[in-house]
């Protein structure tokens, strides 16, 4: 916007966690289940694998000069933010957290988890798996998506806690695992959860029961927690909630430290599509009262 100075800052370079971590991985489903048209000039085809898309979002994001730092602390003084990393502090009117939540997956904290060499907490693109004995914990599509990933050279054991699949889960995934799951490829236990793990064997409670359910590797898909307690330290109130507190804001994505605004996944938006148009409206609310 006209009159306006911004500054982005970013942990390590844009896109950083796809590139990491999904490289390989088609994005089919970009708007999730929002099906919202994009706002602003960004561009996100779909159906591109992960480097695909974050080399366009690098060349779109090239002209923006953009600052590689680590944010360590947000202060408001006497109207204006302090956002301090290791080396310097900048300041600024208004600020946009969009950390999102991918690097903080949530753990079961059964017995035997922490610490075990072959429990992931994400789908892994870069290990082929073949006759391996994979056990998927989780009812969402990231949970889905591993068992279709690795399903067709491994046995897959599918942990679902309730009797039926989240409800964001796509028509795609879940058709895919319907039919896999016809064709013997996936098993899945309903209304079971994972109590223990001793070595490489996992201890499920179903129906009532304990299982022992032995397995190669485990995928834990719980979803992620938010970084309340660098919520909290920068003024912002965190509300109780299922999923263990969500920071307070309002329709126009402002929490309670004015100024200070939230999109993306710390809102709970479940695409890049909807965080980007988080992005998008934020900017366009604070320009419009600025005049």
């Amino acid at each position: 916007a006209k009159g306006m100075r911004y500054l982005l800052i970013e942990k390590k370079y844009v896109g950083a966690l796809i590139k990491d971590t999904m490289a390989e991985k088609k994005f089919y489903h970009v708007y999730g289940r929002n099906t919202a048209v994009l706002r602003g000039m960004l561009h996100f085809p779909d159906r591109v694998h992960g480097s695909e898309l974050v080399e366009l979002w690098q060349t779109q994001a090239a002209s923006l000069h953009m600052t590689i730092d680590t944010v360590v602390s947000i202060q408001r003084q006497d109207g204006l933010f302090q956002v301090a990393s290791p080396t310097q502090t900048y300041q600024g009117t208004k600020v946009i957290l969009t950390s999102g939540t991918f690097e903080n997956p949530r753990k079961l904290h059964v017995p035997g988890e922490a610490g075990h060499p072959n429990i992931f907490y994400s789908l892994d693109y870069y290990n082929d798996y073949e006759d391996k004995a994979i056990m998927v914990v989780g009812g969402g599509n990231s949970a889905l998506e591993t068992a279709i990933y690795h399903g067709e050279h491994n046995k897959i054991v599918l942990i679902v806690r309730k009797d039926n699949f989240a409800e964001s889960v796509t028509p795609k995934n879940r058709a895919q695992v319907e039919a896999m799951v016809a064709a013997g490829k996936i098993s899945v236990l309903w209304q079971s959860k994972l109590v223990r793990i001793v070595e490489q064997s996992a201890t499920i409670e179903h129906d009532g029961t304990l299982v022992e359910q032995p397995f190669d590797y485990l995928f834990i898909h719980a979803g992620y927690e938010r970084p309340l307690e660098f919520l909290k330290s920068a003024g912002i109130v965190i509300e109780e909630s299922l999923g263990g507190g969500k920071p307070q804001f309002n329709d126009h994505f402002e929490t309670n430290v004015p100024g200070l605004y939230l999109a993306g996944g710390l809102t709970g938006a479940d695409s890049v599509i909807e965080s980007s148009n988080q992005a998008f409206d934020i900017v366009n609310y604070f320009t419009e009262k600025a005049g």
